[in-house]
């Protein structure tokens, strides 16, 4: 049950980051004011967003991947572990820590791969599209690995990651 809560989590901030992405990708504002001057057709320009969609998209679903494989990680350490007081919990903190930098570097290193190696794509977006995308993403992610672990960690490991105890103890009231 606590493998499919951290899933669910994950699927239900992916959901709200897809559409936003999807919403982002389909105004004409995404596109380089450059490439809008010298656009000789109304089709072009739909090619274009769509093209702007075919690129956001997957970066939402990767990332939200990694971060559910790394939450997935961190419910397994937890369910294996057993702790004896808060402090022998508290020694897990570095492992929680550890798979969130491991989810923020892979999808830092995920965008750049797949928004900025790609000059040819890149060039016919606006920047600040860009910069928004990958924002909403990472704010996404990072929402969806700590609300994930927490919701799927043992109430003995609680102390092993920030702010999960107060999370357990509003939740049993």
């Amino acid at each position: 049950m606590r493998f499919l809560r951290t899933v669910l989590v994950h699927l239900l901030f992916w959901g709200v980051v897809a559409i936003g992405l999807w919403l982002i990708g389909g105004r004409e504002e995404s596109l380089n004011s450059g490439f809008m001057e010298t656009a000789s057709s109304r089709l072009q320009i739909e090619l274009a967003l769509g093209d702007l969609r075919q690129l956001l998209l997957p970066l939402a679903s990767i990332a939200f991947a990694l971060s559910a494989l790394m939450s997935l990680v961190w419910v397994w350490i937890t369910v294996r572990a057993d702790p004896i007081n808060d402090r022998q919990a508290e020694a897990y903190r570095g492992a929680w820590a550890g798979l969130f930098v491991t989810v923020l570097a892979a999808v830092g290193g995920e965008a750049w791969f797949m928004l900025w190696s790609r000059p040819l794509q890149a060039a016919l977006q606006n920047p600040a599209t860009l910069a928004l995308s990958v924002g909403l993403t990472m704010a996404g992610v990072v929402l969806a690995y700590y609300l994930g672990t927490v919701f799927s960690t043992r109430p003995a490991m609680a102390a092993a990651v920030p702010g999960a105890a107060v999370l357990h103890r509003l939740g049993r009231r």
